[in-house]
């Protein structure tokens, strides 16, 4: 019966260091589980801040393309209007009605240099230069012998060239209008869309 008792003694010893031993293992795996679930919490979070972050890049990156889109197209519609502007002013010109020949006179005192000019104009506006036309030009320019009328006719809409030995000026309506529509086209946007650019 001792024996049993010691024995028993021994076998419940060996049981309640076994339950310690097993309570202290489940106790070091609850914190390793724990640990590691931790840092997979932590994983995740820094992968969902990460498809977050490549989300709003995206999310901006489409936003950003759509309103240079928008700009643009607006940009090229407001470019389309102003060339439309400028293509009737030189329209207009070119209807060629009884200012034109008014308007050829300003073009070439503006534009001579010397007054000793060779006028080349297009067939079509070689009636404008009679010689009461060439006298008057003369007397408005006063400089030089006076301008002459090619026989050479120049492939143009309207305007002239004006030349001397080697130069040549180019005072045709086409590159008048281009020349104005650089100097122009600001304050001409500005009365079409306002201060909105």
């Amino acid at each position: 019966m001792a024996e049993d008792k010691i024995s028993a003694s021994i076998i419940k010893q060996a049981e309640d260091k076994a339950a310690e031993i097993l309570a202290e293992a489940e106790k070091k795996v609850a914190k390793i589980k724990s640990k590691a679930q931790q840092e997979m919490d932590l994983i995740e979070k820094k992968q969902q801040q990460q498809r977050d972050l490549t989300y709003r890049r995206e999310v901006d990156r489409i936003v950003s393309n759509a309103e240079l889109e928008i700009r643009l197209a607006d940009l090229n519609a407001k470019r389309s209007q102003l060339d439309k502007v400028f293509q009737g002013c030189l329209k207009k010109l070119l209807n060629k009605d009884e200012k034109y020949p008014h308007i050829l006179k300003n073009i070439i005192v503006r534009a001579a240099i010397t007054g000793n000019e060779e006028i080349i104009a297009c067939a079509e506006d070689q009636k404008y230069f009679t010689e009461k036309f060439l006298d008057s030009l003369h007397k408005e320019f006063s400089k030089g012998k006076g301008f002459k009328l090619s026989k050479k006719t120049a492939d143009i809409k309207g305007g002239v060239f004006l030349a001397e030995g080697d130069v040549t000026i180019d005072a045709s309506l086409n590159t008048i209008m281009q020349e104005e529509q650089y100097f122009l086209e600001p304050k001409v946007a500005e009365i079409l869309f306002g201060g909105d650019d």
